[in-house]
């Protein structure tokens, strides 16, 4: 079955295995015994496939192991180990389900080894016999032809050990080769043959008093083919044991980018919403000569503009304690002498003419629907931003504490707070807002909105803002993906032994790929998952709160939540990849 040719094995400078030749037969019980660091576990590395790096040949069925995969060559053996490696997290049942699906053969095994009253129990709620009994059904389960058994019993009490020993002489029964290396003597009256090993030294026994010949057996397992979906129901148990800590570390960064998302997809509606509680989008200007064709359409509303954009302040009558005498205080015209005279800003031209500050404006009229005073400009103050800071600092005794418009006026009687003037109106229609001829309706009759230059103001700054959020979520996402990649490779690194496991059970790479990735994605989706319904609860309390909408849409949720399940399976794949290529020695270093 197993023969060695010249074996030798050597690390640096000492020689562990020497020139061994020998054969191991098909349906026999081989003890190993031998002091430690004879070469014992190195001996069984080597049989089983799992160190590669010898000198001589082994054969397997009279074929060169060389010549074989080896990861086809490594489903001949099953192990049992004196540490159990059963996954503390998953009950009996479905440590052994990850072997085999065939749950009525497990029962049956469980039923023969007096162990189906603990198939619910968890490896901890175990003795360590019992442990070592699981450790024997899986090796059944796995349905190799040798089974290895590496110390199973230093740990056992004698009645135990006595107990393991006869269960794997038992074996035999279903013509497993069985290789024992251990110290214990319990295996010295049941072997058939014998292996001393020592420094450079190899001696074999056969025994000369035949073991009861007992009848094969052939076990029959019926296994279907592993999916998903049957990893997944065995392991969610284990990944998905998230603690209230857990789950708020996990969850809180999501509820920020929820947030930003609904903040960002309705980001235009709550501006022009605010915007327009202070700007109504209905309000437009129109001339006294076509306001008479709208009355006949629509009812429309005289509508006075309070414009916060402008102050206005009251001046002095003393010309000679002003600052617009300051040398360029005025660009245009000249300081007012009477009461109907009035000096404006830049501010105010562009406001109330739509145009630019220029000598024209000079003589223009200016009518205030409060005073129900009509006004002429007779200057127009200099825009240099350190002359008006001069004027503010020079002549602050003269301005009044309330403001409306940049302004400025001959007396205090003559504030306003609304404003409206001769040539155009501001009227309110509200019925035209609404309908879809809007805009036609607007150009057609020489209509403009009067708020139309904030407007566009606005949505300058929703262009500039939402820039602003887009590169935030994208260096948002680049700090969450250093902080999750270190954070699965770390999870990795302390699931070494399990993957180890997963690899000496003969798991395929593509299943150990699928099992890393699945469990690793759908943890952290939790965390996606509360983090969403916490974004929810807090959308919910600002729209009662503030009247502000962050809900997303069913839509974009969907496209996020497939994103973020795409995004942690393409987080998980490298290191995965990385730990899955680990050799089985390397994973299980503190084991084998």
């Amino acid at each position: 079955m197993i023969r060695l040719v010249n074996l030798s094995k050597s690390y640096k400078e000492n020689n562990v295995l020497g020139e061994i030749n020998y054969e191991f037969k098909q349906g026999s019980l081989y003890l190993v015994k031998g002091i430690s660091g004879c070469g014992k576990s190195t001996l069984l590395n080597v049989i089983t496939g799992l160190n590669n790096e010898y000198e001589g040949d082994v054969f397997f069925d009279d074929i060169n192991i060389k010549d074989i995969n080896n990861f086809e060559y490594r489903k001949n053996f099953a192990y049992i180990l004196q540490k159990s490696l059963l996954i503390g997290e998953l009950s009996i049942l479905d440590n052994l389900k990850l072997i085999s699906n065939d749950e009525d053969k497990i029962i049956e095994l469980l039923k023969q080894f007096d162990l189906s009253d603990h198939i619910d129990k968890y490896p901890s709620q175990l003795s360590n016999g019992q442990r070592i009994r699981i450790s024997v059904t899986r090796a059944l389960l796995m349905n190799c032809d040798i089974i290895v058994a590496d110390e199973p019993t230093s740990s056992l009490d004698k009645a135990n050990a006595i107990m393991i020993a006869n269960l794997l002489l038992y074996l035999k029964k279903y013509g497993k080769t069985i290789i024992v290396c251990t110290h214990d003597n319990v295996f010295d009256e049941l072997y058939d043959y014998k292996i001393e090993m020592g420094k450079n030294d190899f001696k074999s026994y056969t025994r000369n008093e035949d073991n009861e010949i007992l009848e094969i057996e052939k076990i029959e397992i019926i296994s279907k083919k592993y999916n998903f979906f049957d990893d997944y129901k065995m392991l969610k148990n284990k990944y998905f044991n998230l603690t209230i800590t857990k789950i708020f570390k996990s969850c809180f960064i999501f509820i920020f980018l929820f947030l930003i998302a609904g903040y960002q997809s309705n980001f235009n509606s709550i501006v022009l919403k605010d915007f327009y509680q202070n700007y109504p989008l209905d309000v437009v200007r129109v001339s006294q000569s076509n306001i008479d064709n709208i009355e006949y359409e629509y009812i429309i509303e005289k509508y006075y503009v309070k414009d916060d954009a402008s102050n206005l302040f009251g001046i002095s009558k003393n010309i000679e304690d002003n600052a617009f005498m300051l040398n360029g205080a005025i660009e245009y015209g000249r300081y007012p002498i009477d009461d109907n005279e009035i000096i404006v800003d830049y501010t105010f031209i562009e406001n109330q003419f739509n145009d630019d500050a220029n000598e024209n404006i000079i003589g223009k009229t200016f009518y205030s629907a409060k005073l129900e005073k009509e006004y002429t400009i007779v200057g127009i103050m200099e825009n240099d931003a350190q002359m008006i800071n001069n004027f503010y600092n020079f002549d602050a005794d003269y301005f009044l504490e309330e403001n409306v418009g940049n302004i400025f006026v001959l007396s205090s009687e003559m504030l306003q707070y609304k404003l409206s003037n001769t040539k155009d109106i501001q009227v309110k229609i509200p019925e035209l807002y609404y309908q879809d001829n809007y805009e036609q309706y607007m150009l057609e009759n020489n209509i403009d909105s009067y708020w139309q230059h904030y407007l566009n103001n606005e949505l300058l700054s929703i262009k500039q803002i939402s820039l602003f959020v887009n590169c935030s979520i994208l260096m948002i996402m680049f700090l969450l993906y250093i902080y999750l990649f270190n954070s699965v490779t770390l999870k990795l690194f302390y699931r070494k032994s399990e993957i180890g496991y997963f690899k000496l059970m003969n798991f395929s790479y593509k299943r150990i790929m699928k099992i890393l990735i699945s469990t690793s994605t759908f943890s952290n989706l939790v965390g996606v998952i509360f983090g969403y319904l916490l974004y929810l609860l807090i959308a919910i309390i600002i729209n009662l709160l503030f009247d502000i909408y962050l809900f997303i849409t069913i839509k974009l949720t969907v496209v996020i939540l497939l994103s973020m399940i795409v995004y942690f399976a393409t987080l998980t794949y490298f290191p995965s990849k990385k730990y899955s290529k680990l050799t089985i020695s390397e994973l299980l270093r503190d084991y084998l």
